[in-house]
């Protein structure tokens, strides 16, 4: 019999936590919205967003795709965030594997953005206006935003990695049955 006492939860524990829960709705809807803007582009055989997106259909399948495997990685998060609440030990086992998924996940996906997607859309929009020098401005801001979008996704996933390796964190989900060892 364990009569361990239960664990205390550590407070980057619960802040984590609540914050993987949210981040992960909301990359939920994000996701979703992708993943059904790409399928109805798809299956129309045209961009919905109109005619002067023109994209090509590999685009489209590369941004379904992103976004079924976005779905997955929230889901995940959402569900080891909550578990993580109350100190489920798989949790952390979940979490921390999905923290190094999702940092190569978004590196991948800024890649992709910024080199294929981003050039694309510059290409659509200089077209559009007509050489219009928006067009010349728009590089540098969609690789700023991305950098920090990019920076902005990776900061929870390297809080799970650095901050839930310190010895408290470990102990809450795997406390040691020390009393196993008492005579």
């Amino acid at each position: 019999m364990n009569d361990r006492a239960p664990a205390s939860r550590p407070g980057i524990v619960t802040a984590l936590a609540i914050i993987g829960i949210v981040e992960g709705i909301l990359w939920m809807l994000c996701g979703g919205f992708g993943l059904l803007s790409n399928a109805a582009s798809l299956a129309a055989g045209h961009s919905v967003f109109g005619p002067a997106a023109n994209e090509p259909p590999a685009m489209t399948i590369v941004g379904a795709a992103e976004s079924v495997l976005w779905l997955i990685l929230s889901i995940v998060l959402i569900c080891a965030s909550v578990a993580a609440l109350s100190l489920r030990p798989w949790a952390r086992r979940v979490l921390m594997p999905w923290s190094a998924i999702a940092i190569l996940y978004f590196i991948v996906q800024f890649t992709i953005q910024a080199l294929w997607i981003g050039p694309h859309s510059i290409h659509v929009m200089q077209n559009v206006r007509g050489g219009h020098p928006a067009g010349a401005m728009a590089r540098p801001l969609m690789v700023g935003f991305g950098v920090a979008m990019l920076i902005a996704l990776c900061t929870l996933p390297i809080c799970f990695l650095t901050l839930w390796r310190s010895e408290a964190v470990v102990a809450a989900f795997e406390p040691r049955q020390t009393r196993d060892f008492l005579p």
